[in-house]
């Protein structure tokens, strides 16, 4: 084997290696979204709490946005599994996704009216289904 060949393998290894390291330590497309999803839910309950119904409106398009990027991803858990299991839950996965999009759009819908008991109320709804989710979808790394 020549060198060239040799640093091929290597570096083929190495890829290899790292892609299996992402994945067992849940650095995926949609780790980063829900991440960036986190974050911005957590900015727009302090523009909510301070009254900024701008930086409100900007919030929750951002997090319509994600929920929807992140409805094509696929959780992570699933890998785990196969055949009918694994559909089902991708299906489940994606149906949950697609409610979250409906509840962040009724959210923007309460802001555009300057609903604030409304929101609160939706705010609610939503930790409630996020919590639900978490513990059906994720994955602990």
């Amino acid at each position: 084997m020549n060198l060239k060949s040799l640093s091929m393998v290597v570096l083929l290894a190495v890829a290899s290696f790292s892609s299996t390291a992402n994945a067992e330590s849940c650095e995926t497309p949609l780790a980063d979204s829900m991440g960036a999803m986190k974050k911005n839910i957590r900015s727009f309950m302090g523009a909510y709490k301070s009254g900024d119904s701008d930086m409100q409106k900007q919030y929750v398009a951002e997090l319509v946005k994600l929920a929807k990027a992140g409805a094509d991803e696929m959780p992570l858990k699933a890998d785990g599994l196969s055949g009918d299991a694994k559909q089902e839950m991708i299906d489940s996965y994606k149906a949950g996704m697609e409610k979250l999009v409906e509840q962040f759009v009724e959210l923007e819908q309460l802001v555009a009216a300057g609903d604030s008991s409304g929101i609160g109320a939706q705010m609610k709804a939503i930790q409630d289904h996020n919590k639900a989710s978490h513990r059906k979808y994720k994955k602990k790394c």
